[in-house]
């Protein structure tokens, strides 16, 4: 068996951070959990807040399992990224999208270490207000931010998906962390390639935790898309500032959820697997962004330039998780 990869000691000094970020989001889900029990609601953006599951998070959250539990259970390490080496990403396992590129988003991703680097923290990605030209589709932005995945390198069918991350604060940012089909690669269109969001974050809402969904193509939906959406969220769960494991286990018959060691929600897979199309069932590419929701513009300037720290993402998998 592969050797698990340990954190750098550089690092440590970030932990009395982390321990106070997370102390402030235990005393926020204290309050959450008060409003629940007195029949209060959360405060939130009710115009336009998505109607979710929202089971109550423990306190404090449990640990994310350790690699020698995950090792325990069956689950082997087959890809990695600790972010040790400072300076580009590793050329082996990412690339890079470059221009405006859906959602009406007016960030334009860039390939460049002001947007993409990785420091002795880790992988950064990072939002600037930066004017770009007019390119040749004619578009012209006035902030520039980073969006990089596996989609030429690596790919995988089942196992379990974990990143480990900061979300940074601001009404505009819309970190993610998700997975299409390679299908799309060779012109299958969304939603027919299918794609599964580990977890993000919308910044426009108040206290609206992470979302995790699937987006499927379903021949009973509305045209022209056939879109089918099914969503759970962490609503209420202090996430930005510190510091998360986000993680999915995908196995034949479900997808499972989790922030550290809560698993919050769960797809099972006869609700997204009647297409005729199988788009979970096929491999899946893993892509990390940070975008800007237009929804939640004009961008703060406060809070700019935005962050999105990485500490690594691990993929593993198992026999008997689809593997057999």
């Amino acid at each position: 068996m592969r050797q698990l990869a340990t954190q750098r000691s550089e690092r440590r000094f970030l932990i009395p951070l982390f321990k106070t970020a997370s102390l402030l989001a235990s005393l926020s889900l204290a309050s959450l959990a008060a409003h629940a029990a007195t029949g209060i609601g959360t405060s939130t953006n009710s115009t336009a807040f998505p109607k979710t599951s929202s089971p109550i998070a423990p306190i404090p959250l449990p640990p994310p399992p350790t690699q020698s539990e995950l090792s325990a259970a069956g689950w082997r390490l087959v890809w990695d990224d600790e972010f040790e080496k400072t300076g580009w990403p590793d050329p082996s396992k990412w690339g890079y999208e470059a221009g405006m590129l859906r959602n009406s988003e007016p960030q334009y991703y860039m390939h460049s270490m002001e947007n993409v680097r990785v420091s002795n923290m880790g992988l950064e990605l990072v939002i600037r207000k930066e004017h770009v030209p007019r390119d040749r589709t004619g578009h012209s932005a006035e902030y520039t931010s980073a969006s990089i995945d596996t989609s030429d390198k690596a790919s995988w069918l089942y196992g379990r998906f974990e990143i480990q991350a900061v979300i940074p604060p601001g009404r505009f940012v819309w970190p993610a962390f998700w997975m299409v089909g390679t299908d799309r690669m060779q012109g299958v269109l969304w939603p027919k390639c299918g794609e599964v969001d580990i977890a993000e974050y919308f910044g426009r809402f108040t206290n609206p935790g992470v979302f995790s969904s699937v987006h499927f193509f379903n021949p009973s939906k509305h045209p022209p898309l056939h879109v089918a959406e099914i969503q759970g969220n962490t609503r209420g769960l202090c996430v930005t500032s510190v510091l998360h494991t986000y993680s999915l286990e995908w196995y034949p018959d479900r997808l499972d959820f989790y922030v550290d060691g809560w698993k919050y929600n769960s797809i099972d897979m006869s609700r997204i697997d009647d297409d005729g199309w199988g788009a979970f069932r096929k491999p899946m590419f893993l892509r990390l962004s940070l975008a800007m929701d237009k929804f939640g513009m004009p961008a703060d300037p406060a809070f700019l330039p935005a962050q999105l720290l990485i500490r690594h993402v691990r993929i593993y998998q198992k026999q008997g998780a689809g593997l057999d």
